[in-house]
């Protein structure tokens, strides 16, 4: 997760108090969007835009 924040890939996140936390609705929002079909998708690590 620290690197996928680097890198600006992975959930959205906040900071808070210096700790980074994750909004359960971001965590499903982005795991709904890596669902594939089918092993050749290779676009698996694709930022999600809200």
């Amino acid at each position: 997760l620290e690197r996928w924040r680097w890198t600006g890939e992975g959930p959205k996140f906040l900071k808070v108090g210096g700790r980074v936390v994750y909004r359960l609705s971001d965590i499903e929002e982005y795991e709904q969007a890596m669902i594939r079909s089918r092993t050749s998708d290779t676009d698996h690590f694709q930022q999600v835009e809200a």
